[in-house]
Order: C-alpha cells, then sequence, then structure tokens
C-alpha cells in the first residue's frame, strides 16, 4: 500500500490564531480521462488562509507515474497545510 497524496480535505484554526485559516476541499475522480493510466483528481477548495477568502477554483491533479503519485501545482493554496 502507497499513499499517493496528502491532500488535505478539511481544516480550521479559527479562534486560535487572528486572521484565522479554514479550507475544505472537495476531491473528485476524473473518470472523463480514460486514456490515462491513473485518473487525474479534481480537487476544488474553498474558504479562506489568513483571514483572505480564497477564490473559489477547481484544481486538477495530475498523476506522476516515475514517482507514483499526485503532484500539486506550484501556486497550490493547501502546500502549506500538505504533510
Amino acid at each position: 500500500i502507497k499513499e499517493l497524496t496528502t491532500i488535505v480535505v478539511d481544516y480550521g484554526d479559527s479562534g486560535l490564531v487572528e486572521g484565522s485559516t479554514e479550507i475544505a476541499a472537495e476531491i473528485k475522480v476524473d473518470n472523463l480521462q480514460v486514456g490515462k493510466r491513473v485518473f487525474p483528481l479534481k480537487v476544488k477548495v474553498t474558504g479562506k488562509i489568513n483571514g483572505k477568502k480564497l477564490k473559489v477554483k477547481t484544481w486538477e491533479l495530475p498523476f506522476n507515474t516515475r514517482k507514483w503519485q499526485y503532484v500539486e501545482p506550484k501556486d497550490w493554496p493547501l502546500f502549506e497545510l500538505s504533510f
């Protein structure tokens, strides 16, 4: 068994710090791309980071077959929350 991604699906620190972070991510498998060896993930991210509301966006995370894991984009808003 291998972990393919460490996407944070739900996170919140409201009440702990000023300018709180509250994130929700909805993950769907893009099974329409039947030619792919592993289906990409569609991740819709909503919430706020450090008190600033995120623009709602759906990201596509491709799968890297060499590393055998999903790849987070460079401007991925949950990068700081990945473990």
